[in-house]
């Protein structure tokens, strides 16, 4: 009896380090081919940090299926870089250096789909899905200018099919007042509408999402500029965010092991 109750105030005093066997479980590490796990509340001194580049559809709906799954559509032979993490911090969960990606063949206009069981992290955080972001990069880091392929998260058996919008989330280092835009990237050509809500007051390390919704628009690549100043010191800050809009989504998948 005294050793229950001892335990249960240790649990209750020290709750971090009662956990330990749990925490190493879980905790950012190698998983097979890919590293995964908790890593904590991450501090970048990036002004503007970009999170997550989503294609949203209508097959995003949750499914309770074994794994979570991130697809995206090719573009040349260059290999991408995979970041997956929360949109909002809750536990630090992050995702990256998939293996697999190096050693693949790249086909222009092919979709590849990656995917990962939940028993390691996701499972025992309950994380949802929509909860997560994701950013496919062609650059190895992350930068001023940053060159992304679309991802679309999912859990179901079907992969995703129409492409009815995308979702930008980034966050600023520093409350910050902004303006986004976004065009084609070929010049001369003129902006296009983001759906609301719009660029505006960020508040620092605060993820601000903003959505596009095609429709008819060209396919291709289009550019989105996210550009403004800090309330403190009226430092400017500006991110361009090159990505590719690919409709209809390829229906046969690639899977990437």
């Amino acid at each position: 009896m005294f050793l229950i109750i001892f335990i249960s105030l240790i649990v209750t005093l020290f709750p971090e380090q009662s956990f330990l066997a749990d925490s190493d479980a879980i905790r950012y590490q190698r998983r097979v081919n890919y590293y995964e796990g908790i890593k904590g509340r991450l501090v970048s001194g990036e002004l503007i940090e970009l999170v997550s580049v989503k294609a949203l559809t209508a097959e995003n709906q949750p499914a309770d299926g074994p794994d979570y799954k991130l697809a995206f559509v090719a573009q040349g032979g260059t290999a991408p870089h995979i970041t997956v993490r929360e949109l909002q911090f809750h536990y630090g969960y992050w995702l990256d250096n998939v293996e697999a990606l190096q050693f693949s063949k790249w086909e222009q206009g092919k979709a590849y789909e990656f995917s990962w069981p939940k028993q390691y992290v996701i499972s025992q955080k309950n994380i949802r899905l929509q909860d997560l972001g994701a950013v496919v990069r062609l650059d190895s880091q992350p930068g001023a200018i940053e060159r992304v392929l679309p991802a679309v998260l999912y859990d179901s058996k079907l992969p995703p099919a129409v492409i009815q919008s995308y979702a930008f989330t980034f966050k600023t280092l520093h409350d910050t007042q902004l303006t986004c835009t976004l065009a084609p990237k070929s010049p001369g050509t003129s902006a296009v509408a983001i759906t609301q809500p719009r660029c505006g007051l960020t508040r620092g390390k605060q993820s601000q999402t903003i959505v596009w919704e095609p429709g008819k628009a060209d396919l291709g690549w289009y550019t989105l500029r996210i550009e403004g100043f800090q309330l403190a010191d009226n430092e400017r800050l500006e991110q361009l965010v090159h990505f590719v809009h690919a409709q209809p989504f390829p229906s046969n998948l690639i899977p990437v092991h």
